[in-house]
């Protein structure tokens, strides 16, 4: 049950990490956008991935220099002193704390970034945050706190039934993918998928 929740909150953070995601993510070039769906074709000689999405289906072109990543669920237990974070919560009025909903590791030091981004401070179960102009927040987790890491990915794990969340111009109703993000399993797919695996 646990981590069916943690899985289910992580897919929500990769619509908030997308509303935070810095301007120049998206590229030059066309009308700036993101594009969500379930992949369910990839043509690597074309090099385009289609997408079903709400209203249809929606195709990506992508290249070489196309950034590709990926979010995986972590533990709390499992942070470290040192590492650079996003945290999504509900900060004081003075903003000297944080009520952390979720806590993104990220894999260099944040830039433009919504919500509390810095370096992460833990001391035994204590944790905080220090932000760019050297202010300190105190970061307060709950039995709902999750965790999240984001790591590179590769255009190969871009598969058919995959769920991606791409940024970038669109051009001519397609559009360019300057970034993709591969979403993790629905939290009821992911438990259906648990229990057929202990079935077997």
């Amino acid at each position: 049950m646990r981590e069916s929740r943690s899985l289910a909150t992580v897919s929500a953070l990769v619509l908030m990490l997308a509303l935070s995601a810095p301007a120049n993510a998206q590229g030059g070039g066309g009308r700036g956008g993101r594009v969500e769906g379930k992949v369910t074709a990839v043509d690597r000689d074309a090099k385009t991935i289609t997408l079903k999405v709400k209203d249809g289906e929606k195709t990506l072109t992508y290249t070489e220099k196309t950034t590709v990543v990926k979010l995986e669920a972590v533990k709390l237990s499992s942070l470290t002193d040192g590492q650079n974070v996003q945290i999504m919560g509900k900060p004081a009025d003075d903003r000297s704390s944080v009520e952390a909903r979720i806590i993104v590791v990220l894999p260099q030091a944040p830039k433009g970034q919504r919500g509390i981004a810095g370096t992460l401070a833990k001391e035994g179960h204590n944790l905080s945050v220090k932000l760019a102009d050297g202010k300190t927040v105190t970061v307060v987790t709950a039995a709902e706190t999750t965790a999240a890491k984001q790591v590179e990915a590769t255009l190969e794990e871009v598969k058919e039934g995959a769920l991606l969340m791409a940024f970038g111009p669109e051009t001519d109703g397609k559009v360019e993918a300057r970034r993709i993000t591969i979403r993790p399993a629905p939290a009821k797919a992911a438990g259906k998928a648990n229990r057929q695996a202990g079935e077997e």
